[in-house]
């Protein structure tokens, strides 16, 4: 099971990407997280905002398959200014 979200730009309202859980395990509270994001938006925190929102959110138990216990991501090395998200 798994749920996705647009990342859209706040001054243009552009879709320029998505988040969120690509996998979702209710009985062990777990999820793996994600995103795509057009590369001339690289760099610019529009990703770190979005999965910072998300995982918010379902810590708080506001999404529909109940509250997360944790959460895991997996990273593409290339390019290295994206994948540094999940090292900070």
């Amino acid at each position: 099971m798994g749920i996705r979200w647009g990342i859209h730009r706040k001054d243009t309202g552009k879709l320029i990407g998505t988040c969120g859980f690509n996998s979702w395990n209710q009985k062990m509270k777990n999820a793996g997280i994600g995103y795509e994001l057009s590369s001339k938006h690289w760099g610019y925190g529009y990703a770190t905002q979005a999965l910072h929102k998300i995982i918010d959110s379902a810590f708080s138990d506001q999404l529909p398959f109940g509250e997360l216990y944790r959460v895991q991501a997996e990273t593409i090395p290339k390019p290295p200014q994206d994948a540094s998200f999940s090292w900070n």
